[in-house]
C-alpha cells in the first residue's frame, strides 16, 4: 500500500514538472505576442505619418489642377492645407511669405516651435514657408518635429516653386507671343503644342534633351507615339478629359529615343495660338521623385523585394506567400490573385482590396481562361508597378502540362522585366519532381527579409555605448565615449558628425557640453 501512495506522490510530482514546463513555454510565447505587438503599433505609426505627408501632397497637387485660379487664392488654399501632414495637426499652423504677400492659416501665431524652408523660383529666393507647432511637444528627431517632415516642407516648397514657374508661364502667354517664345525656349522643363488629335507642332530645346529626338524628328511625331504602346488607350481618356475641363495634370510615362522609359508630370491646357486651338503641355520628369516614394515604402516592408521579378515560394498552403502579398498591399501596390480558390477563401488574410480572378474555362466576369496566352496577355496590360499572385499551381499544371507551365514561367520573366511588375509563384513541391523544381528555381529567385544596414565596427561600437546609457536615462557626452572608447577629441567629432548626419542619433548642447541620444533608426540597430 505504501509502495502504491509513493509511486503515486512520484507521479504527481513529474506532472507538475510538466505543467510547470508548459506554463513557462506559454509565458515565452505571451512575451513574444507582446513584442509583435510592439512592433505592429510602431509600423502602423510610421505608415500612418507616410499617408498623411503623401495626401497633403496630393491636396495640393489637387488644387494645382484647378484652373484659371489666382496665385493669391492658391496660396491661400494651399497653406490651410500644409499642417495636415504633421504629427500633430490640431496644434499647427503655417504661414507663406511670398514677395512681400503673406498667407497663414486661420489659426497661425509664432511660436518658438518652428520648422521653415526657402521657397526659389530658378535659384532666386522668393519667399518662405514656415510650420509652427501652438503648444510644446515632446523631442522627437528635430525638436518637436520629425526627420520626415523636414524632407515634407523641402518637397512642399519645391512644388510651391514649380506651381509659380508654371502660374509666371501662363502670364507670360497672355502677355504676348514674344514673352511666350522666351519663356518657352528658356524654361526649366519639356515644353510641347500638340493638335488636339494630332502632330507636335512646336517643342523646346529641354524636350529634344529629355527625349533624344532633334526638334524636326519631334515634328514628325504624335504624343501616343513617346508612350508606351499600353499607355495608349490611358493616353486618349486624358485628353477627353482635357476637353471637358481645359486644364489637366497626370502622371505617365514616355520612351526616349533609346527605349528609355521616364515617369514625367503632364500638366497640359487648351490655349489659342495664332487663332488656332492647341494644347500646350508641360513635361516634367519626376524619376527620381518617384524613386524616392519608392524607397520609402520599401523602408516599411518586411520582405526585400524589387519590381520586375518573379519570386517563387515553395509551400503547400499560401500562407507565406499571402504574408508577403499582404506586405506589398499595406505599403500602396495594386495587388492582383490569380488562383483556382474561391474568392471567400481568402477572406480574413487578405488585408486591403486587391483584384480578384479566378482561373477557369468558365467565361465569367472575374474568370479568367488557364489557357497561358490568355493568361499572358492579361498580365501585359496591368498597370506598372503592379504585384501579382499566381496561387493553386495544380490546375494550371492539369490544363497545360509542365513543359508549357515552365514556358509560361519564361514569358512571365519578360513581362514582369518589361511592365515592372512583381511576380509571385505560390508552387507546392508535391506537385513537381527534383528535377522540374530545379528549372523553375532557375528562372525565380527567392524572398529573403529586408537585411539592417550594416556599420562598420567603430561606429557601431558608439552607438552600443550611447545605446547602453540611453537605456538607463542617461545621455553620454562627448568625454563620456571618448574615455569609453579611447579614442581622441578630433576622431569623436568626425565619427559623431557622420552618425548624426546619417540620423542615427541627436547631438545637443547641455551646458558646456555635448549629449548623445539615439533615434528610432540608431535604436531599431539593437531591437530583436
Amino acid at each position: 500500500m505504501k509502495h502504491e501512495e509513493d509511486k503515486s506522490k512520484e507521479e504527481l510530482i513529474g506532472e507538475l514538472g510538466v505543467q510547470r514546463s508548459k506554463i513557462a513555454d506559454l509565458e515565452k510565447i505571451k512575451n513574444r505576442l507582446e513584442e509583435l505587438e510592439e512592433e505592429k503599433d510602431t509600423l502602423l505609426g510610421n505608415l500612418k505619418e507616410r499617408v498623411k505627408e503623401l495626401n497633403c501632397l496630393y491636396d495640393i497637387s489637387k488644387i494645382n489642377e484647378e484652373s484659371n485660379m489666382p496665385l493669391e487664392e492658391l496660396f491661400q488654399k494651399i497653406v490651410e492645407k500644409i499642417p495636415l501632414g504633421w504629427k500633430y495637426p490640431e496644434i499647427a499652423c503655417a504661414r507663406i511669405n511670398m514677395d512681400g504677400q503673406e498667407f497663414k492659416t486661420i489659426n497661425f501665431r509664432e511660436t518658438k516651435w518652428k520648422l521653415d524652408a526657402p521657397i526659389n523660383y530658378y535659384k532666386d529666393n522668393i519667399g518662405k514657408l514656415e510650420v509652427f507647432y501652438l503648444e510644446e511637444m515632446p523631442e522627437l528627431e528635430e525638436g518637436p518635429f520629425l526627420t520626415a517632415e523636414r524632407k515634407l516642407i523641402l518637397a512642399i516648397v519645391e512644388k510651391l516653386g514649380h506651381i509659380i514657374e508654371r502660374k509666371f508661364l501662363e502670364q507670360a502667354l497672355k502677355e504676348s507671343e514674344q514673352k511666350f517664345r522666351t519663356v518657352f525656349n528658356n524654361a526649366s522643363d519639356a515644353i510641347f503644342i500638340h493638335e488636339l488629335d494630332g502632330n507636335f507642332i512646336e517643342t523646346n530645346q529641354i524636350a529634344s534633351d529629355l527625349l533624344g529626338y532633334d526638334k524636326l524628328e519631334l515634328l514628325n511625331m504624335a504624343p501616343s507615339d513617346i508612350h508606351p504602346p499600353e499607355y495608349v488607350e490611358m493616353l486618349n481618356g486624358m485628353f477627353e478629359k482635357l476637353k471637358k475641363r481645359s486644364y489637366y495634370c497626370f502622371e505617365t510615362e514616355i520612351v526616349t529615343k533609346d527605349y528609355k522609359p521616364i515617369t514625367v508630370e503632364i500638366c497640359s491646357k487648351i490655349i489659342k495660338l495664332k487663332k488656332k486651338t492647341v494644347v500646350l503641355s508641360i513635361v516634367r520628369d519626376i524619376t527620381e521623385i518617384k524613386l524616392t516614394e519608392e524607397k520609402m515604402k520599401r523602408q516599411l516592408m518586411k520582405f526585400s523585394l524589387e519590381a520586375g521579378k518573379v519570386y517563387l515560394i515553395k509551400e503547400a498552403k499560401s500562407l507565406f506567400s499571402i504574408e508577403v502579398f499582404n506586405d506589398l498591399l499595406k505599403v500602396g501596390y495594386s495587388g492582383y490573385i490569380l488562383t483556382r480558390s474561391a474568392k471567400s477563401e481568402y477572406n480574413g488574410q487578405i488585408k486591403g482590396k486587391y483584384n480578384y480572378l479566378w482561373i477557369s474555362e468558365k467565361d465569367k466576369r472575374s474568370s479568367l481562361s488557364p489557357d497561358f496566352a490568355v493568361i499572358e496577355k492579361y498580365l501585359e496590360g496591368l498597370p506598372r508597378k503592379s504585384f501579382v499572385l499566381i496561387d493553386r499551381l495544380d490546375y494550371l499544371l492539369f490544363k497545360n502540362g509542365f513543359i508549357k507551365f515552365l514556358s509560361f514561367v519564361h514569358h512571365l520573366r519578360e513581362i514582369a522585366y518589361l511592365r515592372g511588375i512583381t511576380a509571385i509563384i505560390s508552387a507546392d513541391s508535391e506537385l513537381f519532381s527534383n528535377v522540374e523544381m530545379k528549372l523553375m528555381e532557375k528562372e525565380t529567385s527567392d524572398i529573403s527579409p529586408v537585411e539592417k544596414e550594416k556599420l562598420p565596427g567603430n561606429m557601431l561600437e558608439i552607438l552600443t555605448f550611447v545605446y547602453n546609457k540611453n537605456l538607463i536615462g542617461v545621455k553620454p557626452t562627448f568625454s563620456d565615449i571618448g574615455r569609453e572608447i579611447n579614442i581622441t577629441r578630433p576622431t569623436i567629432g568626425k565619427r559623431m558628425s557622420f552618425l548624426a548626419m546619417s540620423n542615427y542619433l541627436i547631438v545637443s548642447i547641455s551646458g558646456r557640453n555635448k549629449i548623445v541620444e539615439l533615434t528610432n533608426k540608431g535604436r531599431e540597430l539593437f531591437s530583436v
